[in-house]
């Protein structure tokens, strides 16, 4: 862990440099959610950075989410002051989450006040944050942010997994189109938080999906000549992360990583997605009226796709609860305007 934490703080990034936040951020809160066991030698690393994290809040305040939570993480792990409380208190005095402009960004925000006891009234944020996780149709179509901010949300009020969530089934139902929506795009990252979500909220992850995370996360790190700009440093935490929620016997997130000598790089995982000739499937069909109809559409995207996409769309199909009703959506046959048709889109 401490050769990690180490490439982490000192290799990849310049320090105070946003991707530097972003992956130590990232690191520390996965190291507290999965409860692991940081020694004295990892937080003597972590030491400089953390005395440091108010200042640099009231140098770069437009950060203050990712000092705050690296504060409040550490301390959590064990490293001993109350930079964290005062920290927490300085951000929430400066109203700096009053300046958020999206509600997902000021849940977060209130999450991390909560751990310090801190809050602020926020009429309407509870109800509009549940509304957007249960529109499930806009999830049934390829959209990261908003499929991250779905999943995000639930690590809010889950706590990353330190408590169960009592989701809706709407919410549920979100969940479940965003994770088909990922499988079918092969995208190993937001699959993974999908999972993850789910587990939080007491529920099972599809076998399918589960079987495919599980042979991504073991690809091994690689050595290389210098540390690349880009690499699959997020998706590699979070497939570890969901492979230490799935197999808590397996030893924690770090289990079993063998780290090269030297310089070396996080895995991009490997997958074929189908969303862009399975679209250009259902826009081909000949009948646009039917094109969101799943059982009238198989037979046709049987004979447009090839078999491996056909053998991943099957799959999709039977891991999802309801696919029928993602397959309306994703499809959109209701949005299709023909060329006489109004500018006003019709209502389902």
């Amino acid at each position: 862990m401490a050769r990690l934490a180490c490439a982490l703080l000192q290799q990849r990034r310049p320090m105070g440099d946003v991707m530097w936040l972003k992956e130590n951020a990232e690191f520390l809160c996965v190291l507290r959610a999965t409860g692991a066991e940081v020694g004295p030698d990892v937080l003597a690393l972590y030491h400089e950075t953390y005395a440091s994290l108010a200042q640099r809040a009231g140098d770069f305040p437009q950060y203050y989410r990712f000092f705050l939570s690296m504060a409040l993480d550490l301390e959590d792990l064990g490293m001993p002051g109350r930079v964290g409380l005062v920290l927490a208190q300085w951000c929430h005095d400066q109203r700096l989450d009053l300046a958020e402009l999206s509600d997902q960004q000021r849940a977060e925000a209130a999450a991390l006040f909560a751990r310090r006891g801190l809050g602020r009234a926020d009429p309407g944020l509870g109800q509009r944050l549940a509304g957007f996780m249960g529109q499930s149709r806009q999830f049934a179509m390829p959209n990261q942010n908003a499929a991250y901010a779905l999943t995000h949300l639930v690590f809010y009020q889950a706590d990353y997994g330190r408590r169960r969530v009592n989701l809706p089934p709407k919410a549920l139902q979100s969940l479940h189109f965003a994770g088909t929506v990922a499988f079918l795009a092969q995208d190993a990252d937001l699959l993974a938080e999908v999972a993850l979500a789910l587990r939080f909220a007491g529920q099972p992850v599809p076998m399918a999906w589960a079987m495919w995370l599980r042979a991504q996360a073991d690809m091994p790190l690689q050595a290389v000549p210098q540390v690349p700009a880009t690499d699959g440093y997020h998706s590699w935490l979070v497939l570890r992360w969901h492979s230490a929620m799935a197999e808590p016997d397996r030893g924690g997130v770090l289990a079993d990583v063998q780290l090269p000598a030297g310089a070396f790089q996080f895995p991009v995982p490997l997958g074929q997605g189908i969303l862009a000739p399975l679209t250009e499937a259902i826009f081909a069909a000949p009948n646009r009226a039917l094109r969101g109809d799943w059982p009238a559409m198989r037979w046709h995207l049987g004979e447009s796709l090839p078999p491996s996409a056909v053998a991943l769309l099957e799959l999709a199909a039977g891991a999802c609860p309801n696919f029928e009703r993602f397959f309306w959506h994703f499809a959109r046959p209701s949005y299709a305007l023909g060329p006489t048709d109004d500018a006003v889109l019709p209502k389902n």
